[in-house]
């Protein structure tokens, strides 16, 4: 005995009867990864609002807050149409110091979903 369990001898492989090997093969194969039983996590979704907000600070555009504030309500009018909010999304960048680059990246982050 060893740490206090029993060790057994194998037998070499020649020996072992094609069953043995069968069975090793099955518990192996039974063994279930415990993240697999974990519940799934639930996906979360931000706000156009929260969107803007998290790509206005990742993107470092250097927007006042009171500029980011009115820009994130903006963005976050589902009623409007997306043309219309990109020509105020940029306007407002654009009108605050933002290349013209940097306001179509912006935007491409923005409308992917």
């Amino acid at each position: 005995e060893a740490g206090g369990k029993e060790l057994v001898a194998l037998r070499p492989k020649e020996e072992r009867g094609e069953d043995e090997r069968v069975q090793q093969k099955k518990r192996v194969e039974l063994a279930v990864p415990a993240a697999a039983s974990l519940t799934p996590a639930k996906q979360v979704t931000e706000s156009r609002q929260e969107r803007c907000n998290r790509l206005v600070t990742e993107m470092k555009l250097r927007l006042e807050d009171d500029v980011a504030e009115y820009l994130a309500s903006i963005l976050g009018d589902d009623d409007e149409e997306m043309q219309e909010l990109k020509d105020a999304a940029f306007e407002i960048l654009e009108g605050h110091g933002v290349s013209r680059n940097a306001a179509e990246a912006f935007w491409r982050a923005f409308t992917v979903t």
